[in-house]
Parts: C-alpha cells; sequence; structure tokens
C-alpha cells in the first residue's frame, strides 16, 4: 500500500456528494479534515462529529474504498 496522505480535507459540497442522502438539512455539514495516525493505521476525523449513524458508515465506506485506510471520529 502507497504511503497515506498525512491530512485530506473534504469539501462540505464533496461530503454532500459521497452521502448521497444526508440524514441533516444541508446548512449543518461543514468541511471535514481527515489526519493520518501512524500508530494506528487509520484515518482520525479531527475537524468535526457526524450526527448520524448512516451518514458516518456512508462516509467511512467511501475513505476506505478511496485511500485503504479505517477512519475514526475521536471526539
Amino acid at each position: 500500500m502507497s504511503n497515506p496522505d498525512k491530512q485530506i480535507t473534504i469539501s462540505k459540497d464533496k461530503l454532500l456528494k459521497i452521502l448521497e442522502h444526508p440524514n441533516l438539512p444541508d446548512h449543518r455539514y461543514s468541511d471535514i479534515t481527515l489526519t493520518f495516525d501512524e500508530s494506528q493505521k487509520k484515518y482520525q476525523i479531527t475537524s468535526r462529529v457526524f450526527s448520524g449513524s448512516g451518514d458516518y458508515q456512508r462516509f467511512k465506506r467511501y475513505i476506505m474504498k478511496k485511500y485503504g485506510y479505517e477512519v475514526e471520529q475521536i471526539f
């Protein structure tokens, strides 16, 4: 597997496309920053918290498929 990006920012518009049918109104979403944790070998969401588990699960699947690593919320 190639070296992961240390930090990834996903814009609000891109996030809404990833989620397809978000659980909340559009104005409740914002850009997301992911930071790679070398010790755990996974991305951590360092900028916001998902309030709906459906949104979070869709986002996790997208990150795994695109980047090849797990993602977790740290809040």
